[in-house]
């Protein structure tokens, strides 16, 4: 349903600059890919070793679990909000006291305003980097198989894991002729969303949810889906 392409932000040079000069207080990964992206930009820019040892003389927050994950593989400490989720990353902040600090997020393009507009509400100075977008895939053969499959009613489950992949399911969807069949595949199927803002979304397209898991991890909503299908 998606498909990353990288991007050149002009900021991300200044921004390894105040880093290797000690000009910035937190960075904040808001996806595993935003950390891959980062990490191959800075790499050629300044190396590897260099970006690794700026970033954990730092505060690095990671959205969630897999972003840790794929931080602590490079070398980086970060540390976890309770909710795995723009709001949950707000509330980390509040909650620590990283108020009236200079604050760099590394994301997509398509990132929730919800963040960057929290932090500053707190009286956090915020950088907001694009170093990727999220869209469409160029080639559609495998999103036409599978809404192939949709369409003759072979999907039992559903399971979305952003606000994004929802738009772009039915965007899709559409693109190929296919929306009507494929909304009314989902009002009969089983529906999980990982979180409470991917839930919202399908909720606002008219798609009932019918799984939140208590945490939004991928393993967490694989449990909910097994104590509910």
């Amino acid at each position: 349903m998606l498909e990353t392409r990288e991007i050149e932000d002009p900021q991300f040079p200044e921004f390894l600059g105040r880093l290797k000069a000690g000009a910035v207080d937190a960075v904040v990964f808001s996806s595993s890919n935003g950390v891959a992206f980062a990490f191959d930009r800075a790499t050629a820019a300044i190396g590897r070793e260099r970006f690794q040892e700026a970033l954990n003389l730092t505060r690095v927050v990671a959205i969630g679990p897999a972003t840790r994950l794929a931080l602590e593989r490079l070398g980086v400490s970060a540390e976890l909000p309770r909710e795995h989720s723009s709001r949950g990353i707000v509330e980390h902040f509040e909650r620590e006291g990283i108020a009236a600090k200079r604050v760099v997020l590394l994301r997509s393009r398509q990132g929730s305003l919800e963040l960057p507009e929290g932090l500053r509400s707190l009286g956090c100075n915020v950088a907001d980097l694009s170093l990727y977008e999220v869209g469409l895939p160029e080639d559609l053969a495998d999103a036409r198989a599978f809404f192939d499959r949709a369409v003759r009613g072979e999907v039992d489950v559903y399971a979305f894991l952003s606000s994004l992949t929802v738009r772009n399911f039915l965007d899709l969807a559409a693109a190929l002729g296919v929306e009507d069949a494929v909304r009314a595949g989902l009002a009969r199927a089983t529906v999980a969303a990982i979180g409470g803002p991917t839930m919202e979304t399908l909720e606002g397209e008219g798609i009932r949810v019918a799984v939140v898991p208590p945490r939004a991890t991928f393993a967490d909503l694989l449990d909910a889906l097994g104590r509910n299908v």
